[in-house]
């Protein structure tokens, strides 16, 4: 008997993590939200480049039709564009396992097929930065590219294989990264929080998150403390510390922090000697609130409706800006 192929493994793979051909597409195919938005913004700002500025996520996905006039108007600007490859190919679906001929036009991100070069589009696929292409260990004609965002599998047939394979790779890595992509990648990692904190619009925005979970002692606390930093006089200094431990740190306060027992023997120390607190008696106390955050709800709310409302005001802002 013969010994079956081994599995396919991906001619390249942009894949995180990287696609190993001992796993299924569901193993490795599962997109986090703030990915997802991520990739929405990548999609917005191809639609901006081939030229159409109102066009939303939503809008390119939809399946291609007379009445779909937005999309329509997306493909009408990608074909200003000149493409990187086109051909006839052969594709098959996910669902419908026949093999059908369709032209193919292979532009940066994106590539659209019909039934002939100058037929109306019948499809497109959005080639964001996580794509991976993989061989056909039976036939040498064949491969498929496995797309993240949105999940799909594309089965495509040609001679010139290799060829299509150099030019794809071309397509999806050359894809530069806009502004809004950039804008929301800047908040990964742990001072994403300080970021967004340090404007009014960001502290609003994240405040009325958390808010809406019920859970903003934290952030007041941090707000009030940047208030007690900035004052000057001895006297504002006690007062104002003395509306922070009743607002947060005393027994039954309106707004009590769930912070360690030490941080609390630490604050009930400099309670007991108001005469000998400074600017910076809260600094740690503010540091340790704000990790806190980062690792909780800052990390909920990059998920939310509230951050990408944030990014849009944010953009709408800076816009506005530079008219001016």
């Amino acid at each position: 008997p013969t010994s079956p192929s081994p599995p396919a493994s991906p001619l390249f793979s942009l894949m995180t993590p990287p696609l190993p051909g001992s796993e299924s597409y569901d193993d490795h195919n599962s997109t986090s939200p703030s990915e997802g938005g991520l990739y929405e913004d990548l999609l917005v700002e191809l639609a901006v480049s081939y030229g159409n500025e109102s066009i939303k996520p939503s809008d390119i996905l939809m399946k291609y039709t007379k009445s779909n006039s937005k999309l329509a108007a997306f493909f009408a600007g990608m074909k200003e564009i000149p493409s990187i490859y086109e051909g006839f190919a052969s594709k098959k679906g996910e669902d419908n396992t026949r093999w059908k001929l369709r032209y193919f036009v292979l532009k940066h991100g994106l590539m659209y097929y019909g039934k002939s070069k100058d037929d109306k589009p019948l499809g497109l696929v959005f080639l964001p930065r996580h794509l991976a292409v993989v061989e056909d260990s039976y036939h040498q004609t064949n491969f498929k590219l496995i797309v993240k965002w949105p999940e799909r599998i594309y089965y495509l047939s040609c001679e010139n294989k290799a060829e299509w394979i150099a030019q794809l790779k071309v397509a999806v890595t050359d894809i530069p990264l806009g502004k809004a992509a950039k804008e929301r990648s800047s908040y990964v990692g742990l001072d994403g929080l300080s970021k967004l904190l340090e404007t009014e619009l960001g502290f609003l925005s994240f405040k009325k998150f958390l808010e809406s979970e019920f859970s903003a002692e934290n952030l007041l606390l941090w707000e009030d403390i940047n208030k007690y930093q900035k004052l000057e006089s001895q006297e504002e200094l006690q007062a104002k510390f003395n509306a922070i431990y009743n607002q947060f740190f005393a027994r039954n306060a309106p707004m009590a922090v769930n912070l360690p027992h030490t941080t609390q023997m630490t604050v009930e120390k400099h309670k007991q000697d108001l005469p000998g607190i400074t600017k910076d008696t809260f600094d740690q106390i503010q540091r340790d609130v704000l990790d806190l955050m980062k690792l909780d709800s800052f990390a909920r709310y990059k998920t939310s409706p509230f951050f990408s409302s944030y990014l849009e005001e944010s953009r709408r802002a800076r816009i506005t800006q530079e008219k001016k």
